[in-house]
């Protein structure tokens, strides 16, 4: 399949979406109110963790893009939040 047909594919699947807009909000207004958690991120757990993070990652970067408008922000906020790097200054 050519990378055109890929991503009208993905771009009907995006606009076809069932947006739970609520959650969305309520996670990016805690990022903005209390910043990007820190977390003391253990390396072995993050290559045993890769699998879950490279599934859940991109969904959370497509909802950040729903709500915010914005595809350089929304891959900076989810990339901060999952990796504790940064803060919503940086964002």
């Amino acid at each position: 399949m050519s990378d055109y047909k890929i991503l009208r594919q993905k771009v009907k699947q995006l606009a076809e979406r069932e947006w739970d807009t609520v959650v969305i909000e309520a996670r990016i207004k805690k990022l903005v109110k209390e910043g990007i958690p820190k977390q003391n991120l253990v390396p072995r757990e993050i290559v045993a963790n890769q699998e879950v993070t490279l599934t859940v990652g991109p969904t959370i970067c497509e909802e950040n893009n729903y709500f915010l408008k914005n595809c350089a922000q929304a891959t900076a906020l989810a990339l901060m939040a999952e990796f504790s790097v940064g803060n919503m200054e940086s964002n």
